[in-house]
Parts: structure tokens; sequence; C-alpha cells
């Protein structure tokens, strides 16, 4: 049990830049502000511009204990190494990999949990003398990070939606990650199209 001083402190990053599959970011938000929009001690703040450096300034500005964010990830198998797609001030796509992330949150002690809700996010490299640590959620534990949840393949926006939605009622009742983790899988569940597998 890692013990914090509330108010808990939640910032959600929203990157959709221009150029890739538009995303329904704002359901997703709805979702989170409903699951703590009225908590006791919950703080959320939106980072709607999803620069690099808006996010470092950010980062410096509390002590955040949840760091989640929605958009899109990638990962390159002949690399190895996965990356988050952030914006440019033009709104073009800024990739930030794994170990960037890692490096700006090492140095946050107040970070409990980052939550990537982005496809590839959890896929790791597995080609011989790839580095196994290189996907963006290895990076971030190898970082310190103590919880990460991340998406190991693609997955639907619907699907990335439910999921959310459903592990944040969960915490915010005071569920552990695990137990939100599997109780978000069984919202998305789906015989014919198995994304419940994917978190």
């Amino acid at each position: 049990l890692l013990p914090l001083k509330p108010p808990l402190r939640v910032l959600v990053v929203m990157a959709n830049p221009a150029g890739l599959k538009p995303l329904d970011l704002e359901k997703e938000r709805q979702g989170i502000e409903q699951a703590w929009g009225h908590k006791a001690g919950v703080e959320v703040d939106f980072l709607d511009t999803a620069t690099i450096q808006e996010l470092s300034q950010k980062l410096d500005e509390a002590d955040y204990h949840v760091l989640h964010y929605m958009g899109h990830g990638g990962f390159d198998p002949k690399q190895g190494a996965g990356a988050l797609a952030m914006e440019k001030e033009d709104g073009k796509m800024d990739l930030l990999d794994g170990r960037t992330l890692g490096i700006m949150l090492h140095d946050e002690s107040s970070i409990r949990l980052v939550f990537l809700n982005a496809c590839d996010t959890g896929k790791l490299g597995n080609l011989a003398g790839q580095d196994p640590f290189a996907g963006v959620a290895t990076a971030l534990v190898m970082a310190g990070v103590p919880a990460v949840v991340a998406m190991q393949f693609p997955i639907s926006d619907k699907a990335a939606i439910a999921f959310a939605e459903t592990f944040y009622k969960c915490i915010a009742a005071a569920s552990p990650v695990d137990y939100a983790v599997a109780e978000a899988r069984k919202a998305i569940y789906s015989g014919a199209q198995p994304e419940w597998a994917t978190p």
C-alpha cells in the first residue's frame, strides 16, 4: 500500500493529433468525470493541448497520483519500441517514446498509476537483440511507476471507452487495480470480438 495525502489528483491527457483516425475522446472524458466528478477529495485536470512540453509543465505544477493517457499508441516491431501519439503546437503528431516518458515520470514520486488507453502500449519486442523494456508500459515500470494499465493489442474506440468507464468506477469505489481491471475486462467481453484480453 502506497499512502497518499488527499486530494487524489488525476491528470488526463487527451491527444488526438491531425492525420490519425479521430477518436471519441469526449465520451471517455465524460466517463472519467462521472466516476470522479462528485467524489470528495478527488481533483481531475484535463490536458486538452497534448504537447510533450505542456505535459511536462503540468507534471511540474502539481503532485499527480494518476496519469491517464487517451489517444493513439504504436509499436515498431523492427525496433521493438513503443510510443504515444502526442501533438505538436500545429496539431500534428509528435511521438513520445516509452523511455522518454519514463524519464519524465522517474522523479514524480507521487505517481501511483499510469493508465495508457491506447493501442499497443503494453506490447513487448520479441526479436533477438531487442530491449524487452522498450515498450511504453514496460519502460514506465522500469522507471519506477508502481502500476501501469496498458493495451497489448489494438483496441476499438468503443471498447477503450467502456473499459475506462468501468475501471474508474471501481477505482473510485476504492477497489484494487487488479480487481478494477478484471471488472473492466468483463464490461468489454464479447465472444465475437474478444477484446477483453487486450488490457
